[in-house]
């Protein structure tokens, strides 16, 4: 099912103006640097700086689950390797398939700015799921792969927001 999704994807939606935009979206998620980005800006300013502090809490604990944790521990191939693929439109990523970390971080930060804010939150998730679909696009990723970073980043966000306003806000506002 997830290689038929995939060649799907593939066979109806490849083209060069889709090419060249998965490119630049892919990219926004790469490191996280865009999501690392809004939550250092959201610290800054009072009205954000809790939820700031729960992005990039988010981001670390979906980031450590799926990249650090479960990657290595699965080791599933990605599905240009497996299929034989020589002519990815970006460089090919080093670490394992599943789940996709791009995905999960993505979500974990788009998750935590809806927190804060609902509408500049659905403006985050549209940005998010654009990211996690290019994956697919660039066929680096299963669609499991990316359904279950999907899934990790929106638990992540949530046990961080529990957590932080549980226990940890008591801590931060020492600071």
């Amino acid at each position: 099912m997830d290689l038929a999704m995939l060649n799907w994807i593939q066979d109806n939606l490849r083209c060069g103006f889709f090419d060249q935009i998965m490119v630049i979206i892919t990219t926004l998620g790469n490191g996280g640097a865009l999501w690392l980005a809004t939550g250092i800006l959201m610290m800054f300013f009072k009205s954000s700086r809790r939820y700031g502090m729960v992005l990039l809490l988010s981001l670390l604990l979906a980031y450590t689950v799926s990249v650090e944790l479960l990657q290595p521990l699965v080791g599933r191939v990605r599905p240009f390797v497996a299929q034989n693929i020589g002519d990815l439109l970006i460089i090919a990523p080093k670490h394992f398939s599943f789940p996709s970390g791009h995905s999960a971080s993505s979500f974990a930060a788009a998750t935590a700015i809806a927190f804060w804010n609902k509408w500049v939150g659905i403006v985050a998730l549209v940005c998010a799921s654009l990211i996690a679909f290019s994956r697919l696009y660039l066929y680096v990723h299963y669609p499991s792969d990316v359904l279950v970073g999907i899934l990790i980043g929106i638990g992540s966000a949530y046990l961080i927001r529990y957590l932080y306003f549980r226990f940890l806000k008591k801590i931060h506002h020492t600071l």
